[in-house]
């Protein structure tokens, strides 16, 4: 359980500091995801700010959770 945490706050880390800092790079993930997964459509860039805000503080308190079992 510790392993999965510590993994989804880094992939938390990863998305809330992309959605806040490259918002070109998300377009191009969404854009790989909408070829190969499903239609994420265009509402993550009008959401960005959010999204990154929430994905943080998942990730602080993932890695909290992890560390203190």
């Amino acid at each position: 359980m510790e392993l999965f945490l510590i993994v989804a706050a880094l992939a938390f880390l990863i998305f809330g500091l992309l959605l806040l800092l490259s918002a070109e790079s998300v377009v191009r993930i969404n854009n790989l995801a909408n070829r190969v997964l499903f239609n994420i459509d265009d509402k993550i860039p009008t959401w960005r700010r959010p999204l990154g805000i929430v994905f943080l503080a998942l990730s602080i308190f993932s890695w909290y959770v992890a560390w203190t079992k």
